[in-house]
């Protein structure tokens, strides 16, 4: 759920920088996502359970609210420099549960999976700053579809987890897909030029909010679904009691 949430806050403080809206307008979003993301960093350690990723997400928050604030003129190859950086720490902190833990093709699939991830949100960002041809960023999402297919397709194949997990990383497989398949759709309507980034812009926005509403739907109606387990469960321990 905080993936497409990320995604509707990144997507939001972009769409308000083309409109040319206030800065404070601009940034509000990008604030939004670094609370959410430092309380939950702050959760999970606590927990003493890994935070990478939202510490990776409150770092990238954090370097957005800087560039938008000072809009250098060379904000790409800062946001380059330092995202791919960040990129990096985040794959050296979970190195072993996507390289080492997984069959060796899941962690050659998962090595060149967020390569081509970092390289296309770099392009991507890239393009909206007209620093080179839009078109680039396809090759990379044409690799990384046809790679993200292959590991779904091929999640049955793992003898080592039972069904149950084989289900919960199917659809994390697929909701990555999906977040990856927004960024796709919205290039090739740029690289198109058959619409404004403004509105190009918002469709992405529109996009990751869908998903953040049915991830949202998905994650209650489970919370529900467990608490109608429990509680016949515990009618009858207090019946036996009795």
């Amino acid at each position: 759920m905080l993936l497409w949430l990320y995604g509707v806050a990144f997507s939001l403080s972009f769409w308000f920088l083309v409109l040319d809206y206030s800065l404070i307008t601009e940034l509000l979003p990008l604030l939004l996502a670094s609370c959410l993301s430092l309380i939950y960093s702050m959760k999970l350690l606590r927990e003493k359970k890994r935070a990478s990723f939202h510490v990776g997400a409150l770092a990238t928050s954090i370097l957005f609210i800087v560039l938008f604030a000072t809009k250098p003129d060379n904000f790409y190859v800062i946001f380059s420099s330092v995202f791919a950086v960040i990129a990096l720490l985040m794959v050296m902190a979970n190195i072993d549960t996507l390289f080492i833990a997984p069959p060796a093709w899941l962690g050659g699939a998962n090595a060149l999976s967020l390569l081509l991830q970092v390289v296309i949100y770099l392009l991507f960002y890239g393009s909206l700053q007209n620093d080179f041809e839009t078109f680039y960023v396809l090759i990379p999402m044409a690799i990384l579809t046809l790679l993200e297919l292959y590991i779904v397709l091929n999640i049955k194949n793992m003898p080592s987890l039972c069904e149950e997990m084989k289900s919960k990383l199917r659809t994390e497989r697929i909701t990555q897909f999906v977040a990856i398949l927004i960024v796709a759709i919205t290039t090739i309507l740029y690289a198109t030029e058959s619409i404004s980034a403004a509105v190009n812009l918002f469709i992405c926005v529109l996009l990751y909010t869908l998903g953040l509403l049915y991830s949202t739907s998905t994650v209650i109606i489970n919370m529900c679904r467990n608490q109608n387990t429990k509680t016949p469960t515990m009618y009858k321990i207090v019946l036996n009691n009795v």
